[in-house]
């Protein structure tokens, strides 16, 4: 039965072309999961004016999720892998008109999904028997900045996207 947690402290970072980080708090848990890659959120992402973006997404699998420490029930692993899909929900807002300074917005998120642990690598054979096993949620505030429009058609593109948890 996986053990509900709350994410008390921690973020999300997405850069475009840049490096992915993963890092909370959660009652028994703390972990930092190297992502390999930005899941189903919109990044990078060229938006027009009119039209709604959301800071919400998911990641989803090994494959995102990957690996890296943990640190559970005041117990340290160096390196685990996960399996699991945390959600992530926020309110789509419309683009603002095209410009030439940059653009940041921020709204209100909510997460939740599951997350597990491995000794071993899932995606290659069976990890065994799982570390940890929870269930997770959250919420706090995310923050995405827009490029100044540049091209044509004009248009900004999501440059960064950065999930702050709050308790």
């Amino acid at each position: 039965m996986p053990t509900a947690v709350k994410v008390t402290a921690g973020s999300l970072c997405l850069i475009e072309n840049g490096v992915r980080s993963f890092n909370l708090s959660a009652g028994p848990l703390a972990v930092s999961l190297h992502l390999a890659d930005s899941g189903a959120f919109f990044i990078p992402a060229k938006k027009f004016p009119g039209e709604t973006y959301s800071c919400g997404g998911q990641l989803a699998g090994d494959q995102t999720l990957h690996n890296g420490p943990v640190d559970f029930n005041g117990q340290q692993h160096a390196l685990l892998w996960f399996l699991g899909t945390l959600e992530f929900v926020s309110k789509p807002f419309t683009m603002p008109a095209n410009g030439a300074a940059p653009v940041t917005k921020t709204a209100k998120f909510t997460m939740s999904g599951n997350l597990q642990g491995f000794f071993n690598n899932p995606f290659i054979g069976d990890p065994g028997p799982a570390v940890f096993d929870v269930t997770i949620s959250g919420k706090g505030t995310a923050t995405v900045r827009f490029s100044a429009t540049t091209g044509m058609p004009a248009g900004r593109w999501v440059r960064s996207l950065f999930h702050q948890f709050e308790a």
